[in-house]
């Protein structure tokens, strides 16, 4: 689409400037030198016409189309030969646009098939390789447009000899064989993009020499352009080449090899709309769902009082059916959503500790909070003004990696969440790459270790780590919140004078606001003063 106005202006310039030279008579009038394809003067036609065709193409231009009328003078060499063979006569022309075709462009301008299968055999460099194999499809067909802008061959100094050489020898040897009886002339009208050795086949009326005979071109064209492809996969190791000293060793890069890893604009453009339209089916799908949130107590040891809860995010779809929180936060974060997400939890969880309080009840609230929300100084606001309305019993907790975004703005979050009153907590603590620099750097109030160092914890170094976690939160003289405990045998191996707060399917599952107060109440309520 980068390309539309510029290529519409470009035409409009280029209609612009032929309808001003279409003024001059000298031009309208001059009338092209046909009698360079002359079909009675076939060497001398022929390798002007194979030699010119390449130049062309060297320089970008297609040589076919630009000489468009000197190869209709060919085909008619075709009508010419075929009227001939149908009077029973021999075919009076050898250069026609059959042979041309057939033994001259093999693969395309320049005889590229040859040049692939060279590239193939002779080249080591993978880049130079994969263009070759890349092409060799479509030179079976005659094109060559990804060799020549893909090694490339186009301004390409060091290939223009065997690109000028290899069509100019497979003239003079498909004319010499044809002259002299070997093969049959062309006397079928073929598109050049007719597939190799089927064309031969074909345009000489099937004759099996003409296949041997493109076959022999092919191999010779390959030993021509062999010395050449060596030459341009050598040249481009040695440009790229660093040898280390030190270590005996090079490093080497061909220079195709890094284009071939540069990112493809168009190929971008498709993954990020295939991107967006998976986003956007995922939310719609999500926009269908019933959101609520469930409570998980926090449970104090040894005294086995409930003393908070966590609040999870919990969603039903339209059947009624619950779904995962691993299969719905992705996607939102992938939407940006997680700001929207974060301002809702948090005003549920601050209408829940009200209808609570109504009932008589109390029990401190904690909710996960994005780095987003946190970073965003009008989310930060209004979050702020939420959590201010449950006079500091709705805390938040913050994951390590959010920590690790903007520091000064995070620092300023948390300053104007204490001063509200309410509790900040590290979640999931030592999972991150900076565990340790997040407790200088911030001013939390509480840790929350991760389940996995309670998992590992079966294992003699497992084990070792996680009493080296509790010993730091003892000397940090920070609340700690163990997460995922699940089994007796879990609970009974947390140890720590300071007294622990454990969290998980041991003491209960998360459960719904309803029942949270039975549940607490029947460990006797107790709060953090």
């Amino acid at each position: 689409m980068n390309l539309v106005v510029p290529g519409i202006v470009t035409a409009a310039l280029l209609a612009a400037v032929l309808a001003a030279l279409a003024q001059v008579p000298a031009l309208t009038q001059a009338e092209l030198p046909l009698a360079l394809a002359a079909p009675g003067s076939p060497y001398r036609s022929g390798v002007l016409l194979a030699a010119l065709n390449s130049v062309l193409w060297f320089f970008g231009i297609h040589g076919y189309y630009a000489m468009q009328p000197f190869f209709q003078v060919l085909d008619q060499a075709v009508v010419l030969n075929a009227a001939d063979a149908a009077a029973g006569l021999a075919p009076r022309h050898a250069l026609t646009s059959g042979l041309m075709g057939a033994f001259v462009f093999v693969g395309g301008a320049g005889g590229t098939l040859s040049l692939s299968l060279a590239a193939l055999l002779f080249c080591r460099g993978r880049g130079l390789r994969l263009v070759a194999l890349a092409s060799l499809p479509v030179s079976l067909l005659n094109v060559n447009e990804i060799l020549l802008f893909g090694l490339p061959v186009i301004l390409n100094p060091r290939l223009l000899v065997p690109f000028v050489a290899v069509p100019v020898l497979n003239l003079a040897l498909s004319l010499a064989a044809v002259q002299a009886g070997w093969v049959a002339a062309a006397t079928v009208q073929l598109p050049f993009t007719m597939p190799v050795l089927l064309n031969a086949y074909v345009s000489t009326g099937g004759d099996a020499a003409a296949v041997l005979l493109q076959v022999l071109l092919v191999g010779l064209g390959t030993l021509v352009y062999a010395p050449y492809i060596r030459a341009l996969d050598q040249a481009g190791r040695e440009e790229n080449a660093i040898h280390l000293r030190a270590f005996d060793t090079t490093f080497t890069r061909l220079p195709e090899e890094a284009a071939l890893a540069t990112p493809d604009p168009v190929e971008q453009a498709h993954r990020e709309q295939a991107r967006r339209e998976t986003v956007l089916a995922h939310i719609r799908r999500i926009s269908e769902y019933d959101f609520h949130l469930e409570y998980q107590p926090q449970v104090a040891l040894p005294s086995g009082r409930c003393t908070g809860c966590e609040a999870l995010l919990r969603a039903r779809d339209r059947s009624g059916a619950s779904q995962p929180p691993g299969t719905l936060l992705p996607w939102l974060a992938e939407a940006g959503l997680m700001r929207e997400v974060d301002l809702w939890v948090a005003g549920s969880a601050v209408q829940q500790h009200r209808q609570w309080s109504e009932q008589g009840f109390a029990l401190p609230i904690s909710i996960n909070v994005t780095g987003a929300t946190l970073t965003s100084p009008g989310h930060c606001e209004r979050l702020v003004k939420i959590l201010a309305r449950a006079g500091g019993q709705v805390g938040i907790e913050i994951t390590e990696e959010a920590l690790a975004g903007d520091v000064p703005a995070i620092r300023q979050a948390i300053a104007r969440i204490h001063a509200i009153g309410s509790k900040v907590a590290i979640d999931d603590f030592g999972t991150g790459y900076s565990s340790l620099a997040y407790l200088h750097q911030f001013d939390v109030d509480v840790i929350k270790i991760d389940r996995s160092f309670v998992v590992a914890r079966d294992d003699p170094k497992g084990a070792q780590v996680m009493d080296g976690l509790l010993r730091l939160c003892e000397a940090l003289r920070l609340p700690t919140v163990v997460e995922g405990v699940e089994t007796e045998a879990q609970c009974r191996a947390l140890q720590s004078p300071a007294g622990l707060i454990v969290q998980g399917w041991h003491f209960s599952r998360a459960l719904p606001a309803r029942e949270v107060a039975a549940f607490a109440r029947g460990r006797e309520i107790h709060q953090f003063q």
